[in-house]
């Protein structure tokens, strides 16, 4: 609704008792000023009105300024008002609507409200018509993110890479590609955060740090108290310490660092993987059952939960449940290679 708009409507609210004398005033008002009779304005008046039920002023307020060339007729909320009304539409009516929507070029908003589909079936066209394209524009733009996003990883731009990540999860809340590449970033910047907030090199004898320098035992001790305190003092990093953590195998205290973080869905499953590499089975199994319910409505959680418990009962000894379960989940999905390689690798053991 627009800043004006709305302004107008507390300030009638506030002036005047009643509801229909407020829709009368507003409509006054914007008819009164040709500055504000406008696309955003006549629009908002519009959802104003058939919000507050007027439908019979909305009507008659369309109706009075529809023949004049700079009227902007707010479709979706006059067809929906003519459809809540008790106007009795005849071929004459339904014929000038029809022409009206076309002349303006307005099928795609007229084709969000659904009141007139039995009089113009062709709605329900426009209207799948605007869904295709409202889909194709999300998947267009978010490629098109996305490819930029891998230019500049290429060229190791990370903060920019950072900042069209940010829009992509913007733009696209609980989008699994998104999640997937934001994932990625955070995997692939894990060692540069812990490097940042390592101790000073002179701690460590070598004059370079390699990955195998890092896992030792000396050097984890070392940064053990300094993740915990940063992971203590400023959760948000919490789940990208655990991560860098987890990468150089040190499980236990990735494990500790992640208390600390927000319970997101990655933060779930990433302590679930780190149960199965401290050879915690059977409390895998336990969180396992929970989580199942927690993220049922993700289809992808029956896969990588079976996947979990297959390694957990596996590590428990129930070898024939972990290879039936991991059957199942390649005859569902043969494409699932991780299952694939996990039980080649167990007949190998056999």
């Amino acid at each position: 609704m627009s800043h004006f708009i709305e302004l107008e409507i507390q300030k009638l609210i506030n002036e005047l008792p009643d509801l229909d004398d407020v829709a009368e005033r507003l409509i006054q008002t914007i008819e009164s000023s040709p500055t504000h009779f406008n696309e955003e304005d006549i629009t908002s008046v519009a959802q104003f009105l058939f919000n507050a039920g007027k439908n019979q002023k909305l009507i008659q307020f369309v109706l009075r300024h529809v023949g004049e060339n700079k009227f902007f007729v707010p479709w979706p909320f006059f067809l929906e008002a003519l459809g809540r009304s008790q106007i009795q539409l005849g071929d004459i009516e339904i014929k000038s609507i029809f022409e009206g929507i076309q002349k303006s070029k307005a099928q795609a908003e007229a084709s969000r409200s659904k009141s007139l589909d039995s009089y113009i079936p062709i709605l329900r066209e426009w209207r799948a018509h605007r869904k295709y394209k409202i889909q194709k524009n999300y998947l267009s733009k978010k490629s098109a993110l996305i490819d930029e996003l891998f230019m500049l990883r290429t060229e190791q731009l990370i903060d920019e890479e950072k900042k069209v990540l940010k829009r992509l999860q913007l733009l696209f809340p609980g989008d699994k590609d998104v999640a997937h590449e934001i994932s990625e970033h955070q995997q692939r910047h894990a060692l540069d955060i812990l490097a940042r907030h390592s101790p000073k090199p002179r701690a460590i004898e070598s004059t370079h740090t390699t990955v195998v320098d890092l896992q030792s035992e000396l050097a984890l001790n070392l940064l053990s108290a300094e993740l915990l305190t940063i992971a203590k003092v400023d959760p948000r990093m919490a789940f990208e310490l655990a991560v860098a953590a987890f990468m150089l195998e040190a499980y236990d205290l990735a494990m500790d660092v992640l208390q600390y973080s927000e319970q997101t869905e990655s933060a779930i499953w990433l302590r679930l993987e780190l149960l199965l590499h401290c050879r915690h089975f059977a409390e895998l199994l336990s969180e396992l059952a929970q989580v199942e319910i927690l993220l049922a409505g993700d289809p992808e959680t029956f896969f990588a939960s079976t996947y979990l418990r297959a390694q957990a009962l596996w590590g428990l000894g129930q070898k024939h449940s972990a290879i039936e379960l991991l059957l199942g989940v390649i005859n569902l999905r043969p494409n699932y290679r991780a299952a694939s390689t996990l039980l080649s690798v167990w007949s190998d053991q056999q």
